[in-house]
Formats: structure tokens, sequence, C-alpha cells
């Protein structure tokens, strides 16, 4: 399993690494956190979820796997104009 993840990934580069174990829901998220913490303009982010949330959410569908959710583990922002 790896700590780190390409720069850019679509969903079937993720599915695929979840598939051949190379990473997982919780440290897809706890990347994701590190990137938005990195980011140089905070205000990009009008609302972020809790990370510790996230984590419990990520561990929970970890537990649950991925039967019958094809988009499982995949992470996604909402336009704040929707």
């Amino acid at each position: 399993m790896t700590d780190t993840l390409p720069a850019a990934f679509d969903i079937a580069r993720l599915s695929a690494a979840y598939a051949a174990g190379e990473t997982d829901p919780v440290t897809v998220v706890r990347l994701a956190f590190e990137r938005i913490r990195a980011w140089p303009d905070p205000a990009v982010w009008i609302l972020l979820r809790d990370e510790a949330d996230l984590l419990a959410e990520a561990r929970a569908l970890m537990a649950r796997g991925p039967a019958g959710l094809p988009l499982w583990g995949i992470p996604f922002a909402v336009k704040d104009n929707i």
C-alpha cells in the first residue's frame, strides 16, 4: 500500500488502485486533507467536512466492502453554486 497518490487521478485509476490493494479509502481521505492543508489559498474551500468524521466514515466503508457500490471510496466535492 502506498501513502502517496498521483497529482491527478480519476475514478478508473482510483478504483483500480483499490482493487489492487495499493490504497484504501482511509488513506485517500488522509492524503486529500494533507493536500487541502497545503493549498496556498484556503478560501478556495468555503466548507469542509470534519476530517475525523470522514476518516470514521471511510473506516466504516472499508468494513462494509465495495460489493454493490460502484463509487465505493471515490471522494468528491460539490460546487457551492449548485
